[in-house]
């Protein structure tokens, strides 16, 4: 499947299983076809029986709150994707270098 897919499907799929929420029969298709959304809903059942073995008495997380905080720790945030400053810096080092070696042998 697309990653287009699995982008749209996932938080669905966390939301399905955290907070009780029904999934549409699509969405449920694409889980049942794809194994990286499958892994999605494992780790949001774990990460479900973590946080409810941590509940305090009396004390309720706001709806949709639990959905927030896996969603953020599925995917990992911006910063930690190479910029494409970054990606172009290393091209441009690369061709300098094989420039540098060119001339090198030439001598």
């Amino acid at each position: 499947m697309s990653s287009l897919h699995c982008a749209l499907a996932r938080p669905l799929i966390v939301a399905g299983v955290l907070d009780g929420k029904p999934i549409g029969p699509r969405v449920a298709e694409h889980r049942d076809a794809c194994l990286r959304c499958q892994a999605t809903e494992a780790r949001a059942r774990a990460t479900g029986r973590s946080l409810r073995k941590l509940e305090l008495v009396g004390a309720d997380a706001p709806p949709g709150m639990t959905t927030a905080v896996v969603s953020q720790l599925d995917d990992p945030p911006p910063a930690a994707r190479r910029p494409v400053g970054v990606t172009f810096a290393l091209v441009v080092a690369m061709a300098g270098l094989v420039v540098f070696l060119r001339r090198m042998r030439r001598r």
